[in-house]
């Protein structure tokens, strides 16, 4: 399984298969002696949702965020480029978005950090065979995260995850319709309407 977030100068991180209804323990907090140590040196994928909860954060067009923000990288598939996150140029090359008190876009940040350390894979078996899903929990060894006595199962990470999510949608939604004539009776019916699939 491929990663969506690797550090560079570091060794490969460790996946563990999950089972539905296994558990995993982490927790990230400011008490934990790695803390940011992960918002550095970053090979970060975008997808297009996080880049239009990006974008709309920081108050700016597709193609500004795009151009100020991102590169071309190497996808998953060998005819679609990946849009990946800019570190700063430094010797730390910490991520753009990493302020002392941590991150300045965490409601709005990308789904790989959103997420971390759960990842997924998407296997299908043959011709019209439904899409299976496949769980891992990834282990860098720097994260004193995995440490930490929460446990959670898949359903409860997703879950979480998910939720936070949804916020960023509404803010989007709600920024997109702000710009447009339309009654807060209409926008609250737009936002149920987008939102329905993840409550």
């Amino acid at each position: 399984m491929r990663t969506e977030m690797t550090t560079k100068n570091e060794p490969e991180a460790q996946t563990i298969p999950l089972q539905q209804g296994e558990s995993f323990q982490f927790r990230c907090h400011s008490g934990v002696s790695c803390y940011l140590d992960c918002c550095h040196k970053l090979e970060l994928r975008l997808y297009p949702y996080d880049i239009l909860c990006l974008k709309e954060k920081l108050l700016c067009s597709s193609g500004e965020f795009l151009e100020r923000y991102t590169r071309l990288g190497t996808g998953v598939h060998p005819y679609f480029p990946a849009v990946m996150l800019n570190m700063v140029e430094s010797d730390d090359a910490p991520c753009p978005f990493l302020t002392e008190k941590g991150c300045s876009v965490y409601m709005d940040r990308p789904s790989a950090c959103r997420t971390y350390p759960l990842e997924r894979g998407v296997e299908k078996a043959g011709h019209g065979a439904k899409l299976q899903s496949h769980y891992a929990v990834v282990h860098h060894g720097y994260c004193k995260g995995h440490d930490e006595k929460n446990h959670y199962t898949i359903k409860q990470w997703k879950r979480g995850a998910i939720k936070s999510a949804v916020f960023s949608i509404i803010r989007c939604i709600t920024a997109y319709l702000s710009v447009r004539v339309v009654s807060l009776k209409e926008k609250q019916k737009v936002i149920i309407r987008v939102c329905r699939p993840f409550i």
